[in-house]
């Protein structure tokens, strides 16, 4: 294809994927990465050497690069969750950017790197019916579906991985579905799973796991993501039962939540949009250090920057004190950070409306640079490979236009999606708060134990 069509073959994929092409008459290496950094891809350049590959330990590997922390990317890592790319939070080492295609001259030893695809908003009042949203989902569950290699889907309780078991069981009654739980922690979903599974009307496998790990699994966990992270991965031990039961291909529900407005900051949001003049009159002191904080961000950056603020672990007060025992320069705050990058290509998203900002920080950076980077990596460590049909990118895009999505958000998470859904899943899975598909410690408090599992993971990667 790129034989007959040049750069532009790109716009003619789907899916997930990243691929290297080497002009030998140009002397150019060509790196195109998925539009949501599904597949990684990084690289390390100096005045002599340029190396690239899926891992950073590809590039360690090597003996050309010293293994050295980066602070920036620290900094952005312990406030973000993730390091956002292209930062990695090793010294002289990147990432290729989602939707980009990234060029290296190997003759005039230079790079450029330019979006093939940038989500933009295109404003449709046409109202999208549920036949045609199951229409589209049927679609996905075609195309991204594996008609060789054993598969099943990652099912929780919740909206997204019970629609996907629903389509992906009307084409395919041989597929399985999977899920982890502890017995005793919140997240526990299992008996919802199995609502969903036999909506579906497919087999459902669970497996306990349990909740305290030892030095050496932390490390797994480490080695595994390549950058510290405040949780165990679910990703990684889901993926290794996977490969013990025989299965190669997983479904992950990933998307809807971040498209359709499905954590509850997007009615805080909603709520705030329509005071948001008083937000400015209420002084910050009123509040705990932290919290007020995390009101001065508001205040500063505008409600929509909720989807970063209420995820922080470390506040960025904490991460400043961090760099300067480390003697480190202080780096822009990472909002700033992020809607710097956004508006380098897309400019006009400071004029989209409150919900819709909120909706394209969650696309562009937790689906892109966190979510990604803690499935792709843990999996391939087991050789499973994910899929997330809900991250087509013309599904996507359809979607982000509609002006309805967060119609009635004041009322229910989710509001369009669980009407699309409304009349093929059942009315307990409808009605179950949102929980979540992750793993808890024994640690205590839930905060002292994230800032604990993340402060030990990047000891055991930099003894720092």
């Amino acid at each position: 294809l790129y034989l007959k069509l040049g750069d532009q073959f790109v716009q003619h994929l789907r899916g997930m994927f990243a691929i290297c092409i080497y002009n030998s008459k140009k002397k150019s290496v060509q790196i195109w990465r998925d539009r949501f950094g599904i597949k990684p891809m990084y690289y390390y350049k100096d005045n002599n050497t340029f190396i690239f590959s899926s891992e950073i330990k590809g590039i360690l590997n090597s003996g050309l690069v010293d293994k050295a922390p980066n602070y920036e990317g620290i900094a952005y890592s312990k406030y973000l969750g993730a390091c956002p790319s292209p930062l990695t939070i090793y010294k002289n080492i990147f990432s290729v950017r989602p939707g980009h295609l990234f060029e290296y001259s190997a003759g005039e030893r230079k790079i450029n790197s330019s979006p093939y695809w940038t989500l933009t908003y295109q404003p449709s009042q046409t109202p999208i019916s549920s036949e045609e949203f199951q229409g589209d989902i049927d679609e996905l569950t075609q195309l991204y579906n594996s008609k060789t290699l054993a598969k099943a889907i990652m099912l929780s309780g919740g909206l997204d991985s019970g629609q996907l078991a629903y389509s992906f069981g009307k084409i395919d009654e041989k597929i399985k579905t999977l899920t982890i739980y502890q017995s005793t922690s919140k997240y526990n979903e299992i008996d919802q799973a199995k609502v969903n599974a036999e909506n579906a009307k497919l087999k459902l496998e669970t497996f306990e796991v349990k909740s305290t790990f030892d030095t050496k699994e932390i490390l797994d966990f480490q080695n595994s993501e390549e950058e510290p992270n405040v949780v165990p991965e679910p990703t990684l031990i889901l993926s290794r039962i996977a490969k013990q039961n025989n299965f190669r291909v997983l479904y992950n529900g990933l998307g809807p939540d971040e498209l359709f407005g499905g954590y509850e900051y997007y009615q805080r949001i909603h709520k705030v949009s329509k005071y948001s003049f008083l937000l400015k009159m209420i002084p910050s002191k009123l509040f705990t250090a932290s919290k007020g904080e995390k009101m001065s961000e508001l205040k500063k950056y505008g409600a929509s920057s909720f989807p970063l603020i209420s995820r922080q672990v470390f506040s960025w007060a904490e991460v400043v004190d961090f760099l300067k025992e480390k003697n480190q320069p202080i780096p822009v705050h990472p909002i700033e950070y992020i809607v710097q990058q956004i508006t380098e290509y897309y400019p006009e998203y400071k004029d989209l409306p409150m919900l819709k900002q909120a909706s394209y920080l969650d696309l562009h950076y937790y689906i892109a640079s966190y979510h990604t980077l803690r499935s792709d990596l843990p999996s391939m460590l087991s050789s499973v490979e994910l899929r997330f049909p809900f991250l087509d990118h013309l599904f996507v895009q359809k979607y982000f236009n509609q002006t309805d999505t967060f119609r009635d958000i004041d009322r229910k998470l989710k509001p369009r999606f669980r009407d699309y859904v409304k009349d093929v899943l059942p009315a307990s899975v409808l009605s179950q708060p949102k929980k979540g598909f992750g793993l808890a410690t024994e640690l205590g408090d839930e905060l002292a134990a994230q800032k604990s599992w993340y402060a030990d993971s990047l000891h055991l990667l930099f003894q720092i």
